[in-house]
């Protein structure tokens, strides 16, 4: 009969009746176990004298299939039932990415440039912040770090001498300002909205 113990670190030590005891050992005769994931191939094996074998290169969470018999150099046992064991390690947990999020609004009031979203369906995460870009005379989107900064943010205002004087902008007069926003949260951030 098979057994099996797990230590939660892809470790887990099978063991079962030593159907040998009693009788002289030899280098020879010992016992083969085969292991591997349910409903696929047992190609994995480890050859043991003892009773036990510990088994290292089990995966997280899944079901394996393991199977015993004994050997020597003449002939080999029967195999013994399979029993189907869960390591019970628990999966790496999914990495839940926020939604894309609209483009936003780009709009000027006097000397101020306003740049608003709408914030991400939240239902399956939590934002921490918001990343927002700009493009730069040159076409590169550039960070603004002072936008975005905590989650409940929708929006912030920006000097507009800040795009047209400021490094690395250097917006000209008559120039689109373009404008893009990604949610951030702690596992990870959202593709990039389209340009508004």
């Amino acid at each position: 009969m098979l057994s099996y113990t797990s230590d939660n670190n892809d470790q887990v030590t099978i063991s079962w009746t030593d159907v040998l005891s009693g009788m002289t050992r030899v280098d020879d005769l010992g016992y083969q176990l085969f292991w591997g994931a349910q409903g696929g191939s047992m190609g994995n094996e480890v050859r043991t004298q003892g009773a036990y074998a510990t088994i290292q290169t089990l995966g997280f969470s899944g079901n394996y299939e393991v199977k015993v018999r004994t050997i020597n150099n003449c002939t080999v046992g029967q195999q013994s039932p399979i029993m189907v064991l869960n390591t019970g390690n628990p999966a790496p947990p999914a990495v839940i990415k926020p939604s894309r999020m609209a483009p936003p609004d780009v709009s000027v009031d006097m000397c101020t440039v306003i740049i608003a979203w709408r914030p991400v369906n939240t239902s399956n995460v939590i934002i921490n912040k918001y990343l927002v870009e700009v493009a730069g005379a040159d076409g590169i989107f550039y960070t603004v770090s002072s936008c975005g900064t905590s989650a409940g943010t929708t929006g912030c205002s920006i000097a507009l001498n800040f795009l047209t004087q400021g490094s690395p902008f250097f917006l000209r007069e008559g120039m689109r300002i373009q404008a893009r926003v990604s949610a951030i949260s702690s596992q990870a951030t959202s593709d990039v909205s389209d340009v508004g």
